[in-house]
């Protein structure tokens, strides 16, 4: 409209001059704004860090505290493994010298089976836990030169396909007890000349076979009179979570005793399993 006066005027110098003052100021501003933001980012790693540091901590405490519980249970197992066996055995010598009923063969053939027995437990925990192979050859060097002194050589054979891993102490020693057992038998009671360990293994069922065989008289083992041996090596075998059988009168002679159980998984995969 002609008649209306103008609304809008051209900017005046001024208002240049403060846009181009308000542009100049921004660069400043937006560094202050940026300090602060990097000082949180700061302070959150420092706090992170922190938490990270406690909880590696708190897992080491609670590693350490599982490792003790561990030494604990092993400790008192071995005292009572002890305690039943090479006590057990040194007691009955006790008794038997003080009624001057002890002879002089007796006190070597215990003392030499006390010996035997404590030997097996210190072999258990010799770092066996890695291959059951090399346990089995403790066991041979420890219980060969013993048998040769009745005349009864030991034979060892094995099948395995792999180093059989995972078999702590505990394990070991259920193991080494089941044939120390065998051997006596077949060297005492079935008077044999030639007994043969033979370690088998079925990767696709994931089972271990331990076999003792001998080529003595034999003996019934269908009687529970046979001795308390054998109900001690079916209770070991339940200890390992297996199953032990006995076998005599077949046609080569003497006795099979056959020990199976599963496969431990090996250590070092478990920690790979977990890692992972």
């Amino acid at each position: 409209d002609s008649e209306l006066p103008h609304t809008l005027y051209p900017p005046p110098p001024c208002c240049v001059l403060r846009a181009l003052g308000l542009l100049a100021s921004l660069p400043p501003q937006s560094t202050r704004a940026r300090i602060p933001t990097e000082n949180v980012n700061e302070l959150l790693t420092t706090k992170l860090q922190q938490q990270e540091d406690r909880l590696v901590a708190s897992h080491q405490r609670e590693q350490e505290l599982v490792k003790q519980q561990v030494l604990d249970d092993e400790r008192q197992r071995i005292t009572r493994d002890m305690h039943d066996g090479v006590g057990g055995s040194l007691m009955s010598l006790l008794l038997q010298a003080k009624r001057n009923e002890l002879s002089s063969d007796t006190l070597v053939r215990s003392l030499s089976a006390s010996m035997n027995d404590l030997r097996l437990i210190i072999d258990s925990f010799d770092h066996v836990g890695d291959n059951l192979e090399y346990a089995l050859s403790m066991f041979r060097q420890r219980f060969e030169p013993e048998l040769k002194q009745f005349g009864v050589t030991l034979h060892y054979r094995t099948s395995a396909a792999a180093a059989i891993g995972g078999f702590g102490p505990e394990s070991v020693l259920q193991i080494y007890r089941i044939l120390q057992e065998a051997c006596n038998n077949a060297a005492n009671h079935g008077k044999a000349t030639n007994i043969f360990i033979e370690l088998t293994t079925d990767e696709e069922a994931r089972t271990v076979e331990l076999s003792v065989r001998d080529d003595g008289q034999g003996m019934d083992t269908s009687k529970e009179s046979s001795g308390r041996g054998l109900h001690n090596m079916r209770h070991r075998a339940n200890a390992l979570a297996g199953n032990v059988t006995f076998e005599s009168g077949n046609s080569a002679g003497g006795t099979v005793v056959r020990l199976e159980f599963s496969m431990r998984e090996h250590p070092a995969g478990k920690a790979n399993q977990a890692a992972s």
